[in-house]
């Protein structure tokens, strides 16, 4: 997994997100439960930015781990034939490319080229996030029956 400077979560949180999810991995609780649970560790205000990109970071610090569980999961369950590209393709992980305009974002395409320049928008941030959180656990739910 591949460490990124934080500015808005603390290290101590992102080491509890991590815990969370691998105990999310380990429990299999649902998803609604474990996506309210962050929302809750991550808590925003309407007027606030700082919140906003702190969840972004904390739901990025999640993906990340959620997505190197499962796999590792499929890598073990189907053999090392289970790349990246196979868990995204399986996982129905879309780019931030798609989120941007689905979102409406008021960002011109110029300002947006990589993925930290969309990780600064918030708005489309979360909704990709929470996307690929979504479909993240329910491929780790069928990697595990």
């Amino acid at each position: 997994m591949r460490t990124y400077d934080h500015h808005f979560i603390s290290e101590e949180d992102v080491d509890k997100l991590e815990v969370m999810a691998q105990e999310f991995v380990k429990a299999q609780t649902g998803y609604e439960p474990f996506i309210a649970l962050l929302k809750e560790f991550l808590p925003v205000h309407k007027t606030d930015q700082s919140t906003w990109k702190r969840r972004v970071e904390g739901f990025y610090e999640v993906s990340d781990s959620l997505f190197s569980a499962a796999l590792d999961l499929g890598q073990a369950k189907h053999g090392e034939e289970y790349t990246r590209g196979r868990l995204v393709v399986e996982a129905k992980m879309r780019p931030f490319s798609y989120y941007h305009w689905i979102t409406g974002s008021r960002e011109p395409v110029s300002n947006v080229l990589t993925r930290s320049d969309y990780l600064n928008d918030a708005t489309t941030a979360l909704v990709k996030l929470e996307d690929d959180i979504m479909n993240l656990c329910q491929l780790l739910a069928k990697l595990t029956d």
